[in-house]
């Protein structure tokens, strides 16, 4: 029982961050985003955030007025740790409201 509370819990997170509520003080979704912007490229293995990439990822969802506009607001986010800038790096996506994170 207590596994279904967790993947129930843990379902209802990325569901609310899908429509922009994302907490930030939640280390899994943290972690979970990291993860998944390391998969598209955008950071490195190491964490590090590969900026020809972001912006290549910006064009594939955004017009192009607003590439440059997005890409500016959330190239500088960082972390104490991978974990923590993949979170920032999603809220920074969701606050924008511009780009569809987790689709």
């Amino acid at each position: 029982m207590r596994s279904l509370w967790i993947y129930i819990s843990t379902f209802s997170v990325v569901e609310n961050a899908k429509n922009g509520n994302a907490p930030e003080d939640d280390e899994k979704l943290s972690c979970f985003a990291a993860c998944f912007i390391k998969k598209m490229g955008i950071f490195s293995p190491e964490g590090d955030l590969n900026e020809e990439v972001l912006r290549a990822r910006l064009q594939d969802s955004l017009p192009e007025d607003k590439v440059e506009e997005v890409f500016q607001k959330c190239k500088n986010v960082d972390g104490a740790n991978t974990c923590k800038k993949g979170g920032k790096l999603m809220k920074c996506f969701l606050d924008n409201k511009k780009v569809a994170v987790l689709n």
